[in-house]
């Protein structure tokens, strides 16, 4: 199964990285992207106690792989206001890459591994945090999971 779903939202209110997790999880269940918004919510702050998904950045790549993921798909929101993650670094953008718990194990790691290498270049992730049009953002991560 392919990830082609992205859906991007600005100045998201978070004040706290437990804030952020829940929000990007409501916006997953908004969009019929999950069964169960609380179910999801816990599945990222499990992967966040494992060790910090914030990058120096000023990007936080979260993930979840979980049963009650419907399909595979990423979230980007940028934070009106930088929000202090579980590393006390300071995130302005969380890129979430959700799955379903039954999708090969290789296309989740796959795509992590396509999403931090788009981050890795310092302009990219400039650009990517000062980008004000959404549909470019949402572009540029499509461009990203869709490179060999």
């Amino acid at each position: 199964m392919s990830l082609s779903q992205v859906h991007v939202f600005y100045d998201e209110e978070s004040t706290s990285y437990a804030e952020a997790l829940a929000s990007l999880a409501d916006r997953a269940y908004e969009l019929d992207l999950c069964l169960d918004p609380r179910m999801l919510h816990e599945a990222l702050m499990r992967r966040e106690a494992q060790g910090t998904t914030a990058l120096m950045c000023g990007v936080s790549i979260p993930h979840a792989k979980s049963e009650t993921v419907l399909a595979p798909a990423v979230l980007v929101a940028r934070f009106a206001h930088m929000v202090e993650w579980s590393n006390e670094c300071g995130v302005q953008v969380a890129i979430c890459l959700l799955m379903p718990e039954g999708e090969e194990g290789l296309l989740h790691l796959k795509n992590l591994s396509k999403i931090a290498r788009l981050l890795s270049e310092e302009d990219e992730a400039a650009a990517l945090l000062s980008q004000k049009d959404l549909e470019v953002v949402r572009q540029k991560i499509l461009g990203a999971l869709s490179e060999g």
